[in-house]
Formats: structure tokens, C-alpha cells, sequence
């Protein structure tokens, strides 16, 4: 924060308060940038970590393109990822790519142990599974890519450059 001088009378105490509004405006202003900062470089890193990443690997076909989103507003902001596909890249399916990987994290709720989704057909190396519109694929399953985790650990050690970077005129 820069110095404030001021004497004890009026006009001197009414510029004091009037720099300090604008100071405070100002923080306002810069952590706004910096929350649209993180969000957008949270975005951009988890759109190219899930960017050409299938889950059905012989076929290199894939079965859909993760749906990255962004939303802000002036307390905060979110970076998520929704369909299907998205689990399987974060946290890998199949003993034939995650064998040794353990993902770093605890498991959420609801999130299998490699090898035992649906059936429990991931312990094999290859397996079959159809989907939703009849079609067979034969898999080996996926590796755990962790976009997620990934950018979040990166961005735990960027934000402090990003916070210098938008607040370095102050």
C-alpha cells in the first residue's frame, strides 16, 4: 500500500480518505484480474491436458470430447469438466496402462478402484463394451492423465507469479 501524509485538518484528512477509496478500488479492480487470470489459465490448461485424449485407445476413435466450462463472477470463479470420458482420463480405467499408477488423491465417492468399474472387466488387459448405440469396442482400458490434479498442482505454484505479475504497478 503507498504512504498517505497527512495534517491534522480538514482538506488534508478529505484527500487522505479520497486515496484511500482509490487505493481500495483499485485492490478491487486488481483481484478481479487475478481471479480472471487463474480461471482462464485453470481453462486453458485442463482444455489442452483433456485435448486429443481418448479413452478408447485400439480403436483411437474416442467416445466424446470432454466439456470444459468457465464461470466467474465478482467473488468467484469455477473451471469444470463434465461427461463421462472425463473420469476415465483423470483417473485412468484398466489394469493395462495403471498397473503401477496410483492416482496421488484419494478416490471420490463413486469413483472405482482401477480394474473393477461396471463389471469388473478393467483387471483383464483387453476387454469388449458397447456403447450406447449398439457398437462393440475393445479396449485396454485408459491412463490416468489427471489433467485435474495436474493443473491444480501446477497452479498452486504459478498463482504467487500471476499475484506479482497483476499487482506489480502497486
Amino acid at each position: 500500500m503507498p504512504k498517505i501524509s497527512l495534517k491534522l485538518n480538514e482538506k488534508s484528512i478529505q484527500e487522505a480518505i479520497r486515496q484511500v477509496e482509490a487505493y481500495k478500488a483499485n485492490l478491487q479492480s486488481k483481484t478481479m484480474e487475478l481471479q480472471k487470470k487463474v480461471v482462464e489459465g485453470v481453462a486453458d490448461m485442463v482444455y489442452d491436458k483433456f485435448n486429443g485424449k481418448v479413452y478408447d485407445d485400439i480403436l483411437d476413435e474416442g467416445l466424446g470430447v470432454p466439456d470444459v466450462n468457465v464461470w466467474q463472477d465478482p467473488e468467484k470463479g469455477r473451471v469444470w469438466v463434465k461427461g463421462m470420458e472425463a473420469v476415465f482420463v483423470e483417473f485412468g480405467a484398466g489394469v493395462h496402462h495403471n498397473r503401477s499408477t496410483t492416482y496421488p488423491l484419494p478416490r471420490p465417492p463413486g469413483i472405482s478402484d482401477i480394474g473393477k468399474y461396471g463389471t469388473g472387466r478393467g483387471k483383464q488387459d483387453i476387454w469388449v463394451f458397447t456403447d450406447a448405440s449398439g457398437q462393440k469396442h475393445y479396449t485396454h482400458g485408459t491412463p490416468a492423465s489427471m489433467p485435474m490434479y495436474l493443473t491444480a498442482k501446477y497452479m498452486a505454484t504459478a498463482i504467487p507469479d500471476i499475484a506479482r505479475g497483476v499487482f506489480a504497478d502497486d
